[in-house]
């Protein structure tokens, strides 16, 4: 069985059981720069590989800037 998410605007189905980590690889985004957030909650980068996907997730990709 597989789920729709939601990834910047874009549908991308994705085995059910899937991770944060599994999406980033199926849209090859590996930059370190950046934070994800699924349905308004950032996921630690920790945790990418444990936050299982549901389907119907709406996930963004925030680039973080540094600053002073």
């Amino acid at each position: 069985m597989a789920i729709t998410v939601a990834f910047d605007d874009t549908r991308i189905e994705l085995p059910e059981g899937a991770t944060v980590a599994d999406l980033l690889r199926v849209v090859d985004l590996s930059a370190p720069i950046f934070s994800v957030i699924c349905n308004g909650q950032i996921v630690r980068r920790s945790d990418y590989g444990d936050h299982p996907l549901e389907d119907g997730d709406e996930l963004t990709a925030v680039v973080q800037v540094g600053g002073g």
